[in-house]
């Protein structure tokens, strides 16, 4: 790293306030691997700007409990600033990134302001993969931020209180859901939704009954839960449908409309579709794989080296869920918070070899193993050693382990009593129906009536408006 320093260099009004010669690491996204990353550099002879678009860091594993009224917003996330309290040599900008300059090793902002770095930690995430499939942009409900939870808890809540007035809405199932995805999203979404369902909503409203609202859970494969052993794979289809679920497996989603979805096995009626089918590497991957010369890997990931940097690029490493990472046997690393969690260390390790003119390491991963809930009193776990649990044991494992890796103990505490308050009463207390602003611009006004911060007049007015405000976000 014999080179003059990013600070140094610099001529941008970035405003960071610093004229250290040390080199400057910027951490290009606030998720699992950037956290992790930066919190690892703590104490290291550099200079550490934090990057991301949002000022908060989000437990996305519980995304799904926001969504179905178990736990608020407040509960899963942690703003960056206090994570970052007392890490004396590391800063956090908020800025919402949109394009990387390698040859000048400079990233540029949305607003027009630069940074220079000595070493880019790149780990934006990824984001809702809709598979080009028609309707499903305009429809359907993504499950990868918090605006994305809110929206779809508001939506979910509203559908009720429409049917309150309208008694033709109880029983043309436009109460219905269909959730297209068998994987740990989905699965735990459609368990949430079924007791949010038959436990909370039937007392809510004297009209309701268990059957009231259907949960319609699709999988093109053969089973749910890939990855896990066929044992807990079958598991929790049986648990998922002694509980209400009707889950379809060998089913394929061809379009969504307003009034549902239209699969290869015919069309299912439904208010709400929750898409949780798959997720790729954000778009940047694809901007920073073209400046690079490499052509990106399966789901837009960026192709890197064993030790996890871009080939022929030793500056700029790449983590988490869009890194085209692979293991020792030539395959890829799943996009698991885990793994991104170890590969963020890792990289932030890679650094200080660098500091120090120490030959670079591969990544390993040290699989601890994987977990779910089927809902109350049901989980499946795959741990290391070829342990397998399932029901309630599962179960209590599962929830153990949330709480603990919660951000802060204020939200492991507040996580831990509102679950234990829904066990004992069957109830759910985060029934808000709150205004947001949503990030798909592309949302039919049917899916984004009830955004009622933005006064518009007529369609054009519309397209317009959303325009303004996801740009804001």
């Amino acid at each position: 790293m014999e080179r003059t320093s990013a600070t140094e260099r610099s001529t941008d009004h970035s405003g960071n306030g610093t004229s250290s010669a040390r080199p400057r690491v910027v951490v290009l996204g606030a998720g699992f691997a950037g956290i992790e990353a930066t919190q690892c550099l703590d104490g290291a002879p550099v200079e550490v700007m934090l990057v991301d678009r949002n000022n908060y860091h989000k437990f996305q594993p519980l995304l799904y409990q926001i969504a179905t009224a178990g736990l608020t917003s407040g509960n899963v996330t942690m703003p960056i600033r206090d994570l970052l309290r007392g890490q004396d040599n590391a800063q956090f900008r908020r800025a919402n990134i949109v394009d990387i300059d390698p040859d000048a090793q400079r990233i540029h902002a949305e607003d027009g302001a630069s940074m220079v770095y000595d070493v880019l930690l790149f780990a934006p995430g990824a984001v809702t993969n809709y598979m080009d499939i028609e309707g499903v942009r305009q429809y359907a409900f993504p499950m990868k931020d918090i605006p994305d939870a809110l929206n779809l808890r508001n939506h979910i809540l509203e559908r009720f209180e429409e049917a309150d007035c309208n008694p033709d809405l109880q029983t043309s199932c436009a109460l219905d859901t269909v959730i297209v995805g068998g994987g740990p999203t989905g699965v735990e979404t459609a368990a949430m939704l079924t007791e949010l369902f038959q436990e909370t909503m039937c007392r809510d409203f004297a009209w309701a009954d268990p059957d009231t609202a259907q949960v319609h859970l699709l999988d093109r494969g053969d089973a749910l839960m890939r990855g896990y052993s066929p044992s807990l794979r079958e598991y929790a289809r049986q648990s998922l449908e002694q509980r209400g679920v009707n889950v379809q497996l060998n089913t394929s989603v061809t379009a969504v409309t307003e009034t549902g979805v239209e699969t290869n096995d015919g069309f299912i009626k439904a208010g709400t579709t929750v898409w949780a089918a798959g997720v790729r590497a954000h778009p940047l991957a694809e901007t920073l794989a073209e400046a690079v010369g490499v052509t990106p890997g399966p789901a837009g990931r960026l192709p890197v080296t064993r030790a996890l940097h871009v080939s022929d690029h030793p500056s700029i490493f790449a983590v988490g869920d869009v890194a085209a990472a692979r293991t020792a046997d030539g395959d890829l690393y799943p996009q698991l918070a885990p793994v991104a969690i170890q590969q963020g260390r890792h990289a932030a390790r890679q650094v200080r070899h660098q500091l120090n003119e120490e030959p670079l390491q591969p990544f390993e991963y040290n699989d601890l193993g994987k977990m779910a809930t089927l809902g109350r009193n049901a989980g499946i776990a795959e741990l290391a050693g070829g342990i397998k649990l399932k029901g309630v044991l599962a179960w209590l494992l599962w929830a153990a382990v949330h709480v603990a890796k919660l951000p802060g103990l204020r939200n492991r505490l507040i996580a831990f009593m509102n679950w234990f308050y829904n066990y004992l009463t069957y109830d759910r207390k985060a029934r808000m129906i709150v205004d947001t602003i949503p990030l798909n611009r592309e949302a039919h006004p049917s899916i984004r009536r009830h955004y009622r911060r933005l006064e518009v007049l007529d369609d054009e007015g519309v397209s317009r408006e959303f325009a303004k405000a996801d740009a804001q976000l």
